[in-house]
């Protein structure tokens, strides 16, 4: 009798070869069997037990690639002590590496408006989903620590929504395109310092 395979790394095989077609043929060109045929042993009912459609599968191959990205910049932002200018650069810096990592993933899209726009939206929605809650904390436990000195926007509107209209003000900065990172990087300093606020002691 055939071992039946541990679900999660079935799921992750799945991924490993959506991730390698995408990136490669482009989105529009991939089809499930080409996805079947990478995987090796998989039937249709395999796949369709895990994604109901290859959009489905699209959605979550980008938000592994967005989860694998960010884990270094989250954990700066957790494990970091102190809200500094340095420290902000630092995360910027980061942020740089790994928006030059999106825009080469972007290229692969460039030949499909289509599939360039729907990686825009999943790449947004899941950094959002994947940033807001680290960000929020390190804002409020640096407010109460007093490391902020924190803008009127900050006190009346509080730090989810203070991290929200930063998260998406800095997407705003590439979504239309991604090129001149450097230029666009150096706004972010600014909007931590005009939105949120500078160092109490800088």
């Amino acid at each position: 009798m055939r071992k039946r395979k541990d679900p999660s790394i079935r799921q992750s095989v799945f991924l490993d070869a959506a991730e390698e077609l995408f990136f490669s043929k482009g989105y529009e060109q991939t089809s499930i069997t080409d996805i079947l045929k990478t995987v090796g042993d998989a039937s249709p009912s395999v796949f369709y037990y895990y994604f109901s459609s290859k959009e489905e599968l699209f959605k979550a191959t980008m938000k592994r690639y967005v989860e694998i990205h960010s884990e270094e910049t989250i954990n700066e932002i957790l494990n970091e002590p102190n809200y500094t200018m340095e420290e902000i650069e630092k995360v910027v810096a980061m942020t740089q590496t790994t928006i030059l990592d999106f825009e080469k993933v972007d290229s692969f899209f460039n030949n499909s408006k289509s599939g360039s726009d729907q990686f825009h939206q999943v790449l947004m929605d899941e950094s959002m989903h994947i940033l807001q809650n680290p960000l929020q904390e390190y804002i409020e436990k640096m407010t109460k620590q007093g490391g902020i000195q924190a803008t009127p926007f900050l006190n009346e509107a509080g730090a989810e929504v203070a991290t929200s209209v930063f998260l998406h003000a800095v997407f705003a900065l590439f979504h239309e395109n991604m090129t001149h990172t450097n230029s666009k990087l150096q706004l972010v300093p600014l909007l931590v310092t005009q939105l949120i606020g500078p160092p109490n002691n800088p």
